[in-house]
């Protein structure tokens, strides 16, 4: 016999992601990474098997983004900008502060009224892995996604 659960079941169907400079724009996926405990493995004296504890650390896996290119170039220059702060082409220097590149993301679950949050969450000390390609193919009229892969500090839910 199922459960069922109290309440209304979450919907996947809208979400806003929000950061500084981050242009409005439409986000078609997001994964959030949440905290791994990480374990530690004791092995007694005599004792053939390990024993795992909690060691007070976690890990946390990419943060995910798949967003809309728009006509006006606005998502496109936003991730250029922050790609050369990560690594100047010609210098092969950070463009600044190598804290500094660091940004915090918002990403909130919206009611299917799309105004209304559900959840939030923050993720914190993000640097930008992979800015993904832009794939382009003639004849198609799907929008351009790309796919964004970000390494996050760690991400907290707010709401």
């Amino acid at each position: 016999m199922a459960y069922a659960p109290p309440g209304p079941p979450l919907v996947k169907a809208a979400f806003k992601v929000q950061c500084d400079g981050l242009p409005d724009g439409w986000c078609t996926k997001a994964k959030i990474p949440r905290g791994k405990p990480k374990l530690t493995k004791v092995q007694a004296a005599g004792n053939a098997q390990e024993t795992k504890f909690p060691s007070g650390l976690q890990e946390f896996d990419d943060l995910e983004l798949g967003f809309i290119l728009g006509a006006d170039g606005a998502l496109a220059a936003w991730l250029e900008a922050w790609r050369v702060q990560h690594a100047e082409g010609e210098t092969g220097q950070t463009g600044v502060a190598p804290e500094a590149v660091k940004r915090t993301i918002t990403i909130q679950q919206l009611e299917t009224d799309g105004a209304t949050v559900v959840h939030e969450w923050e993720a914190i000390g993000c640097l930008l892995m992979d800015p993904g390609p832009i794939d382009l193919e003639a004849g198609k009229e799907e929008a351009v996604v790309i796919d964004v892969k970000l390494s996050v500090d760690r991400t907290e839910q707010r709401a």
